[in-house]
């Protein structure tokens, strides 16, 4: 695929520019709106995924004719800034709603820049006790990277609670169902959005990332387990992880999901035998694998001597 783009040379006047859709997974093709770049990975007429340029995280923009539903919007204050100009662009006299797929800082961190939404997630996000974790550790990344927001960074105030597996909402003719996905953490939720077929899957089934798991190794596996079920229960024509590149196939949704059992699988049988990890194998298969590995390094520690539960490291 070729996408062409218009750029302003020295004298002001518009050349094409051609760019190539790199062949690789990790380097999608850039797509511009309106003269301005995007960090668009993903564009059709009623989903847009943005890429952040910090590990690769996602921000999905679905619309209904009367809504528009803003998910995990993310990271660098210039990101949410283009995001917000493009939902102005397009949301007219739209109501917007913020779902957040789970509370981990990197996806909460842009809830202060939209203040009228409102917001959907599981119960577990809305009742979780250590929120101030979440908050802290979001302010913690921008001092460390001397990072300035002109929002405040707030632990999201649920308006529209998800408090049963499956729970389903209607709008204009759209679909929008919801189900558990603990495991990486407890709070964390799938979106289904129909007719479109878009599977908004939050920490899960990334083709960049390792499973990182800060709820139960049991929880992750049954998060997993519920991917046919989906796949059996609605048309799904898109994947879009939390971290990584969109999908349109079927069988690299199942590929990711026997990728992350597989993982399961190792971790578990090098903590119970206190054998070798097969590194190469996923050193091969994930791309940032050395950058991975502090992650991977800390998880056997946690889980090591556990059936599924933290041990105190």
């Amino acid at each position: 695929m070729q996408i062409h783009l218009k750029k302003m040379s020295a004298n002001n006047t518009k050349q094409d520019l051609l760019v190539m859709t790199a062949p690789h997974p990790l380097r999608p093709a850039i797509q511009s709106y309106k003269l301005k770049m995007q960090p668009i990975q993903f564009l059709r007429k009623d989903i847009t995924v943005f890429t952040s340029a910090i590990f690769q995280t996602t921000t999905t923009l679905l619309q209904t004719p009367n809504a528009i539903f803003l998910i995990d919007p993310n990271w660098l204050p210039h990101e949410i800034v283009r995001i917000k100009e493009y939902l102005e662009s397009v949301r007219k006299d739209r109501r917007l709603y913020l779902v957040f797929t789970h509370s981990d800082y990197d996806h909460i961190i842009g809830y202060g820049a939209f203040p009228d939404a409102r917001v959907i997630a599981s119960e577990a996000f809305a009742r979780k006790k250590d929120k101030e974790k979440d908050v802290h550790e979001a302010v913690d990344w921008d001092n460390q990277h001397y990072v300035y927001r002109d929002y405040p960074i707030l632990y999201p105030r649920v308006d529209i609670v998800i408090d049963k597996d499956g729970n389903a909402m209607h709008f204009d003719g759209t679909v929008l169902t919801f189900y558990f996905a603990p495991g990486h953490t407890k709070e964390g939720m799938y979106l289904i959005f129909e007719p479109a077929g878009a599977w908004i899957a939050g920490d899960y089934l990334s083709d960049v990332e390792i499973p990182l798991i800060e709820d139960s190794l049991d929880a992750y596996r049954r998060t997993m387990a519920k991917t046919d079920r989906i796949l059996r229960a609605h048309q799904i024509n898109w994947l879009v992880p939390g971290h990584g590149t969109v999908t349109d196939s079927r069988d690299e949704i199942l590929r990711r999901r026997d990728h992350a059992t597989e993982y399961l699988d190792d971790l578990e049988h090098a903590i119970k035998t206190n054998g070798p990890f097969p590194a190469n194998k996923y050193r091969q298969r994930y791309p940032f694998w050395n950058s991975l590995q502090k992650a991977h390094s800390n998880q056997l520690l946690r889980w090591s001597g556990s059936k599924g539960q933290p041990t105190s490291v």
